[in-house]
Parts: C-alpha cells; sequence; structure tokens
C-alpha cells in the first residue's frame, strides 16, 4: 500500500491552494486528488481536471498521478479552463495523448522519473507481513457464511487492526462512513482514508489477477461486487470469490462450456446479482445460448439472486420461454431482469408476461430487441397489476404508436423510470408520453436518439430538472 503521511497530505494542500488560487469552480479536493491516485494503481496513470469552460481567461485545476515502480507521482497545477492539459504545465507532455496506448504509458512514465515541479512523491510502504492465523480463518469463515453480520466485520476488524493489517482500519472507516450523517464534518478526513485503504487493497488483487479484474466495489472492507473477466475464472480468480463475500458479480464473455462449473462453485450461493455480459459480438459462437440458460437454472444454487443480467448473446424466444418457466423454482427472490443486445420478439414477451412471477418485477430491460408495437403493447397490457419502478424498452423500433401504447397504460402508474431512446419517436409520441397522467411519477425520461421536436424537447429538459 501507499505511505501518505502527514507532509505528503500538506504538500498536497500546498499544490492544491496554489493551483485553486481564489477560485469557486473548476477546483479539485484533496479527496479527489486520492481519487485519482486509486485510479492510477488500477490502470497505470489517470488525469482529472476541475472541468472547462469556453473562455480563454478563466483557469481550470489538473492533476495527474502516475504509478512507478517506487510509488505514483502526482502533479497538480493550473491549466487554461478553455482546454485544460497536462501540456500546458510540464514540457515533457506537450501534445500527450491519454488514449491508453503503451506509447501514451512510456511517455507519462518517462514524466514521473523526470518531472522537477509541482509534484508529489507518494512512496508505496515497506511489505508488512501480515501471516494469517487460526483465528483469521474462522473470523473470516463467520463473515462470509453472513456477510449482513456487522458484529462480525467489527470483531474481524479489531483482530486485524491490533497486528497492523491494512483491512481492518478500512472496515472501521467503512462501517463509520455508514453510519454518519451526510452532513458530517468528519466525513471527509475518514473519505480521504478509505480512498489510500482500499486502492492499496484492490492494488494487490490486480497485481496477482492482473487484467482478469476489471473493477472491484468494497463494502464495510470487503469486496462485496466485481467485475472480471470470465476467461480467468477457474484459473486463479476463483480465489477472489472463495476469500471475499462478493454479492454482486459482473463475468464478461463467460464460455458455454465453463456454465456447469460456474453453478458447482461453491460461492455462487452468496450471490444476490448476477450479470452475465457478452462483448465480443464478432464470436456470437462463443455467447450463451438457450441450452446454456437451461444449465444455468437447473440447480438450487441461485436461489438468493434478486437480480440476473443477460446482455448480448444468442437468447432467442424459445430461451426465454425455457428462462420463465425455471423461475419460480431456482429464482424466487428475482426482482430485477435484464435480457438486452438479444433476439426476443413479441412472441417470447407473449409467455414472459403471463407467469405470475412477472407481476414481482420491480426492474425489467428489454433494450436492443425485436420487440416493435406488438411486444410493447404485451408489457404495457399485462392482466395484472405490475409493480415495475424502472422499465428499459430502448432501440426496439416503437416509433410513435408504441410510446402512445406506453403513455395510455395504468399499469405503469408505478414507474420511477422509463427508457426508450433509439425508438424513432417524433413529437407525436413524445407528446403523448410528457402529456400521460399515468406517467406523471416519472423521474428519469430517456428518450435520447429520437428526433422529438425543439418543443417536446424542451418541455422533457424542464421535466428532468424539475
Amino acid at each position: 500500500m501507499l505511505s501518505i503521511g502527514a507532509s505528503h497530505e500538506e504538500e498536497i494542500d500546498r499544490l492544491l491552494s496554489a493551483a485553486n488560487g481564489r477560485r469557486t469552480t473548476r477546483v479539485l479536493t484533496r479527496l479527489q486528488v486520492l481519487e485519482t491516485v486509486e485510479e492510477a494503481l488500477r490502470v497505470g496513470y489517470a488525469l482529472r481536471t476541475g472541468g472547462s469552460v469556453d473562455d480563454a481567461r478563466a483557469q481550470s485545476t489538473l492533476c495527474l498521478a502516475v504509478k512507478t515502480e517506487k510509488g505514483v507521482t502526482v502533479g497538480i497545477g493550473a491549466a487554461r479552463g478553455a482546454s485544460p492539459e497536462p501540456g500546458q504545465l510540464w514540457n515533457l507532455l506537450d501534445r500527450w495523448l491519454p488514449d491508453g496506448s503503451a506509447q501514451s504509458r512510456q511517455r507519462a512514465q518517462s514524466w514521473a522519473r523526470r518531472v522537477r515541479e509541482k509534484h508529489v512523491e507518494l512512496p508505496l510502504d515497506p511489505a508488512r507481513s501480515h501471516a494469517p492465523t487460526r483465528a483469521d480463518a474462522a473470523l473470516l469463515e463467520a463473515v462470509l457464511a453472513e456477510p449482513d453480520a456487522l458484529e462480525r466485520r467489527r470483531v474481524y476488524a479489531d483482530l486485524l487492526q491490533e497486528r497492523g493489517d491494512p483491512r481492518g482500519e478500512l472496515i472501521s472507516v467503512q462501517l463509520m462512513l455508514e453510519q454518519l450523517p451526510e452532513d458530517d464534518d468528519r466525513r471527509i478526513a475518514l473519505g480521504e482514508r478509505e480512498v489510500i485503504l482500499r486502492s492499496s487493497l484492490e492494488r494487490s488483487w490486480r497485481e496477482k489477477f492482473q487484467d482478469h479484474v476489471i473493477h472491484l466495489e468494497y463494502r464495510r472492507g470487503f469486496v462485496e461486487r466485481a467485475t472480471l473477466h470470465a476467461t480467468a475464472l477457474f484459473h486463479g480468480v476463483e480465489a477472489l470469490l472463495e476469500t471475499e463475500p462478493v454479492r454482486e458479480l459482473r463475468l464478461i464473455d463467460l464460455a458455454p462450456e465453463d456454465v456447469p462449473r460456474l453453478v458447482l462453485a461453491p460461492w455462487i450461493k452468496r450471490l444476490t446479482a448476477l450479470e452475465l455480459h457478452h462483448l465480443n459480438r464478432r464470436d456470437r459462437r462463443r455467447a450463451l445460448n438457450n441450452e446454456d440458460v437451461a444449465r444455468l437454472l437447473d440447480t438450487d444454487r441461485l436461489r438468493g439472486l434478486t437480480r440476473l443480467d443477460f446482455t448480448g448473446h444468442m437468447l432467442d424466444d424459445t430461451g426465454l420461454m425455457i428462462f420463465s418457466h425455471h423461475v419460480p423454482t431456482a429464482l424466487p427472490r428475482l426482482t430485477a431482469l435484464t435480457v438486452s443486445h438479444d433476439a426476443i420478439t413479441p412472441v417470447g414477451v407473449g409467455v414472459l408476461v403471463d407467469h405470475l412471477w412477472f407481476q414481482k418485477l420491480a426492474a425489467l430491460d428489454l433494450s436492443s430487441n425485436h420487440l416493435g408495437l406488438g411486444g410493447t403493447a404485451l408489457v404495457a397490457n399485462a392482466v395484472s397489476v405490475l409493480r415495475l419502478k424502472a422499465l428499459d424498452l430502448g432501440s426496439n423500433l416503437l416509433g410513435d404508436e408504441g410510446a402512445r401504447v406506453l403513455a395510455g397504460s395504468g399499469r405503469l402508474a408505478g414507474l420511477d423510470s422509463l427508457g426508450l431512446y433509439a425508438n424513432h419517436i417524433g413529437p407525436y409520441g413524445a407528446r403523448a408520453l410528457l402529456d400521460s397522467p399515468f406517467l406523471s411519477q416519472l423521474k428519469r425520461l430517456n428518450l435520447g436518439g429520437n428526433r422529438i421536436g425543439s418543443v417536446a424537447a424542451k418541455r422533457l429538459s424542464e421535466k428532468s430538472s424539475a
């Protein structure tokens, strides 16, 4: 982990004070600097500005953090507000483009080695041994068995802090942040400390598994949400899922042959959310198909799931029918469902809405399928009362008539969020949605990618800012 002492914090504050000046806008705080450092530890370097403005005389605070062998080099200064770039502060980075390429990374590393002004070095802490004991193993097992038992985490935190393990302090800090009100002055210092502790722990996982770990979210001192490349799921990365109480898991490009191994994994029983995303659209043969869905749900290990997400796979109407049939026994707690970027038509939607469990859904995402007006009407005119709070039917060729059907549906009166982007909706359909007495409680209406006209666009903007 990084060793950030009082002298480093003072130097960061000094650089920020000089860069922020007397401005109250386009400034950065110490917490934002530490978050930039955390991102640099994950990806190699990170750049953040206070924002930009179309004014050649204005300035904006800029922070650049670059990970090195010795720690992280952090540069802070005031750049032009019209287009803040590192090259304005350091000639070494003139015309530098932070595009994530190897060349970009090498130039950032060169800057970190040679920079002499407007910067601070945050060193790595000398490695310390935190060898686990039998007591550690027993308490960790207790936390994994009951992730919601806060007292078990507090006891584990006390044991770790006695031995100087940073995980113990992170548990205590995050638990305290949960309890403090938003306006409590102590939140700023605790938030800064949380970033430092969390970044060091995440860095250790990333060094072990490299690019297979995409994102980790710590809650109450442990990883509870993880985004991983599924290609390495059973080649080492499962160690993370076995030792952290992960409740929400997103797997990228899960191979069909790994589905049977996934449902047999012991840690899968802890999950409350499972997202299976296929991003390699060019290789549809590696996406999950209808048979894979049947294999996935032919188990009692997913009964704790409240949210399930299939995005970009080979699911068609038959797959949706298979899924709908298995839900009552395999997913009795399901309240949020996503089947997006697939091949669902009104045929599959008709079967979906007829199931009793469909009435319990609070969130439904069927975006980027082939629903058209027919599929939209089936959802809007479901026989039973719906509990939906969020509905996404984006990119389904609904047109004005589809928008009108939704606007006239009393079944959707409880919606807080409605996504209808890229649906060939014009001014007529937009006006019907905005005037609907059943959708008056909407807090979010997404009509992006539709040609709704200036009048409807203005009304939508006013509704969103109200």
